[in-house]
């Protein structure tokens, strides 16, 4: 198996629709489009994911194997989506800014009426990256160990 990396999900899809790939990880929601056209093997989260309740958790499908991954949310992505480390580095102030706007725009009444009335599944966590990055080491710990 060889591991290709993509700019994007939009790249990633094409290539797995395009028979260029075989597999492709990344969300449940950016996939969506592909439902008709794809079987999702496994979601790396604790809970099944309502977008594809078909696939079993990574720990569900493991177990047959005798695996059991780090954590229960191994792969997974947390509803976290993240900017360059190096803003962070480079304009803290900027970067925290930039954080609690996300955060609050998340928590506000607009948002989750918006949620609300779309009948989406908000799965998201609504906290800090920070508050991942003992989960994220973990896992990428095991990540390296995959040859």
């Amino acid at each position: 198996m060889i591991v290709v990396g993509y700019k994007g999900g939009a790249e990633s899809s094409n290539a797995l629709l395009t028979d260029v790939v075989a597999g492709s990880i990344g969300d449940d929601f950016a996939r969506m489009n592909m439902r008709s056209l794809a079987k999702a093997l496994f979601v790396g989260a604790q809970e099944k994911s309502p977008r594809w309740p078909e696939a079993p958790t990574l720990v569900a499908a493991l177990a047959p194997f005798g695996i059991t991954p780090p954590s229960a949310n191994f792969l997974s992505r947390y509803g976290v989506y993240v900017v360059p480390a190096a803003l962070k580095a480079k304009d803290s102030a900027a970067y925290l800014k930039l954080q609690q706007t996300l955060l609050q725009a998340r928590a506000s009444p607009e948002f989750q009426n918006y949620i609300a009335k779309s009948q989406l599944a908000d799965l998201s966590i609504g906290k800090p990256g920070e508050d991942f990055e003992s989960a994220f080491a973990a896992d990428m710990v095991e990540i390296r160990k995959i040859k």
